[in-house]
């Protein structure tokens, strides 16, 4: 019995060893085959290369400044027409043998080095590295990751096929030999021994770039289309399947994913970015196949379509500073499609007609939805809006390269966007039409994408930093104006308080009481601006405001006709102490000396005729009668801060004091939602006022205030254009002549994206729709 178990086993062992052998076999044949491809294709597109090279270099040379620059370009041309073929054979075997390294032994990645502990390094250990040698991995190291970009997508089926080969769920990118690490610093390898002019050198680079590695999508392809043919993972669990006609996913259950992935992508995960991306896709293919719109991609024949590589160079021919055609207001997906199809008849050297790839298609779908949605923003100035609509094709591009573009808030590209659209937001229409700096300067930036932006993304990050730069200057300038606004207006308002509390103090202390107008005027017109004085500074010198209400109190107890004789004697007693602190009261807020001398007379006579003056005779004058002369307290409160520079210490605090008695309420209507709003408006929200001048006003809410509601608003600039109470500004509101520019707190693209998103997941009519992609 067991012996018969023994043979059964080892029967099945014979099985298995039986398959395994199959399977290897399959598997070196379909390595082999690959390895073809690869050898074939490669060869091609090095021939491609150096052809491109010698006819660059023949340009430069017919073209060249000087002799001297002229006779590197000859030479470098004759020296590499004589190397071509040594070039050539190196690289290509240098790589086949890479490759057959890999499935050997697995070798590690080109160019990648191994993890360590991070050492740390002196600026000497910079200044060892040539600057040759400093350029030429920079533009190396540019191309890798281009390269990784630009075909994420087919690098992620054969790191997975090639993975199924090997019996893994996949390999590592810098382990595949196919990558662009491998063909890019394998080319630079071959390339650095060659005694070759830097120049030079970093011309085949960039030629390098476009008719290889640009290029290589076609060998992605046509090796993961070989291994599907052959059963090697025909479908990837991971891709998201796409709908072209059939049933669509739900806009709900898509939005869910994409909401699930960009959180994730808020921790930098590129794998969370694709998802993303791909979640999108399907959201528009949804979106499309309900209003019936057809896709260019649908009708490829074999699904053989352009490149993404040619796609970009159509771009960037199409790219031109100059106006886009038709206007500043860009092209719809549908048109700007038209026109890339129409560059691409004309850059194709062959016969075929191939349309654009799914990919290209949805992304310039895509982004013509993100920026009909700017062309509509009503947070931003016409001018402005012109300005950034021309950066349609460029982010087009940069979308193509980086698909992290959709899903990675602070991508370089769209933070710029969002910089330039929050720079446009205070600028008015009068503004965007002049010389105004930062016009000009995001007319330079724009300017600048659209003359130098090939295929480096770099750019936008330091264009960026370019613009922060500039845009921080300016916030600190606008800043201090803003707050030196904002410091007159808190002073104004706490000029007002005290002068309502001291007129309360005073209406409260003569109440019913009888004086004579002396008194009264002097106490309104003379004395008011001492109260006020010691009223802003309570809080440094608390006892100078007491004595100074305690001396209203004796100056109503010394103008009034005393009722006997222990009472004569008591103000007799006190007159002359009172007169001396009115004497010094006047004089420390420098009040005319001529006034003074006059006031004092007149309160003496005062004095004289209540004290001879018999009980219950009339001396009252009704305070209606008082000439009250407010408007030379705001001089005399100018006099006081030049003569007391202490002043603009003050304790700037709004006050909740006493209303002045005697003022009737006026009856309120029941708050609607322009009250509401007006007082909900939060300090830095931006308004657009249409009636304040000859054309729209942009202003920021500044300063508001709880107790006198006075709302403040200032330019960009930080001035002061337009002051008013809450009610007003409701006022404005309901009457529309004033305008919230709604959501300027978010970022441009977080509201187009997010625009984006409700337009998918509710598509309109199919007329709408058509509208919106033409």
């Amino acid at each position: 019995m067991v012996t018969q178990e023994s043979k059964v086993v080892s029967f099945e062992s014979l099985q298995a060893k039986q398959r395994d052998a199959v399977r290897r076999s399959d598997s070196n044949r379909l390595i082999a085959e690959c390895r073809s491809i690869f050898k074939e294709r490669t060869e091609d597109l090095l021939q491609s290369l150096f052809a491109q090279a010698d006819d660059e270099l023949f340009k430069l040379s017919d073209k060249a400044e000087n002799a001297n620059l002229q006779t590197v370009y000859f030479d470098s041309m004759r020296y590499v027409r004589r190397e071509r073929e040594s070039i050539e054979q190196n690289y290509t075997k240098s790589l086949l043998e890479r490759y057959d390294e890999f499935w050997r032994h697995r070798a590690a990645p080109f160019g990648v080095i191994k993890k360590a502990e991070p050492q740390p390094r002196d600026e000497d250990d910079f200044e060892l590295m040539e600057n040759a040698n400093l350029e030429e991995n920079l533009a190396i190291n540019t191309l890798v990751q281009k390269g990784n970009n630009l075909f994420h997508l087919e690098l992620f089926g054969l790191n997975k096929r090639f993975g199924a080969l090997l019996n893994r769920d996949e390999i590592a990118l810098e382990n595949n030999p196919l990558a662009p690490a491998a063909l890019c610093h394998t080319f630079e390898s071959v390339v650095k021994p060659h005694d070759i002019d830097l120049k030079v050198k970093l011309l085949i680079y960039k030629l390098f770039d476009r008719a290889v590695v640009s290029a290589y999508g076609t060998v992605y392809h046509e090796i993961n289309s070989y291994l599907i043919g052959e059963g090697v993972l025909p479908s990837i669990a991971r891709t998201i399947k796409r709908h072209p006609g059939g049933t669509s996913p739900e806009p709900g259950q898509t939005a869910q994913r994409i909401t699930r992935a960009l959180e994730e992508a808020e921790s930098g995960d590129s794998s969370a970015y694709l998802e993303a991306f791909q979640a999108m896709q399907s959201l528009l293919d949804g979106w499309r196949t309900q209003l019936g719109i057809p896709s260019y991609a649908s009708a490829a024949p074999d699904g053989v379509v352009v490149e993404p590589g040619e796609v970009l160079n159509a771009l960037s021919v199409l790219q031109q500073p100059a106006p886009w055609p038709g206007g500043e207001r860009m092209a719809g997906g549908e048109g700007l499609k038209l026109f890339v199809a129409n560059q691409l008849g004309k850059l194709q050297a062959d016969d075929q007609k191939r349309p654009l790839g799914r990919l290209e298609e949805d992304i310039i779908d895509m982004v013509a939805m993100i920026f009909d949605f700017i062309l509509e923003d009503r947070n931003l100035p016409d001018p402005v809006k012109a300005l950034i609509a021309r950066l349609q094709i460029p982010v087009v591009k940069v979308a193509i390269l980086e698909k992290s573009f959709f899903a990675r808030k602070n991508h370089p590209a769209r933070v710029l966007l969002n910089s330039l659209a929050q720079a446009g937001l205070g600028l008015d229409i009068i503004d965007s039409t002049s010389n105004n700096p930062v016009f000009k300067k995001i007319e330079e930036v724009v300017g600048r994408i659209l003359a130098e932006f090939d295929q480096n993304v770099e750019l936008f990050a330091e264009l960026l930093a370019d613009i922060s730069q500039f845009l921080e200057r300016d916030e600190q300038r606008s800043q201090i104006a803003e707050e030196r606004t904002r410091q007159t207006t808190q002073s104004r308002e706490q000029l007002l308080l005290a002068k309502k509390q001291v007129a309360y103090e005073i209406a409260q202390k003569v109440h019913g009481k009888n004086l004579p107008e002396v008194a009264l005027s002097f106490l309104y017109n003379a004395w008011k601006d001492v109260l006020v004085l010691a009223w802003l500074r309570r809080d440094k010198e608390p006892e100078q405001w007491l004595r100074s209400l305690d001396l209203v109190e004796t100056l109503i107890k010394t103008a009034t006709v005393p009722v006997d004789t222990a009472t004569r004697q008591e103000l007799v007693q006190s007159i002359p102490l009172l007169l001396k602190n009115i004497k010094e009261g006047l004089e420390s807020i420098s009040y005319d000396p001529a006034q003074t001398t006059q006031v004092l007379r007149d309160l003496q006579t005062m004095h004289v005729h209540c004290l001879r003056a018999q009980p219950g005779a009339e001396t009252l004058r009704k305070a209606a009668s008082v000439t009250i002369r407010d408007p030379e307290l705001a001089e005399a409160i100018q006099v006081i801060k030049a003569n007391l520079p202490d002043i603009d210490d003050i304790d700037m605090e709004e006050a909740s004091g006493h209303i002045p008695a005697g003022l009737p309420d006026q009856e309120k209507s029941p708050a609607d939602e322009f009250d509401q709003r007006a007082e909900a408006l939060p300090i830095g929200e931006w308004l657009e006022f249409s009636d304040v001048g000859p054309a729209t006003l942009r202003a920021k809410l500044s300063w508001k205030s709880h107790v006198t509601s006075l709302y403040v608003f200032v330019s960009r600039k930080g001035v002061k254009v337009a002051e008013m109470s809450m009610e007003d500004l409701a006022m404005h509101l309901r009457a529309g002549t004033a305008k919230i520019i709604e959501g300027s707190g978010v970022p441009l693209m977080d509201r187009a994206l997010s625009a984006l998103m409700q337009t998918l997941k509710s598509p309109a009519l199919k007329s709408e729709a058509t509208d919106l992609l033409a």
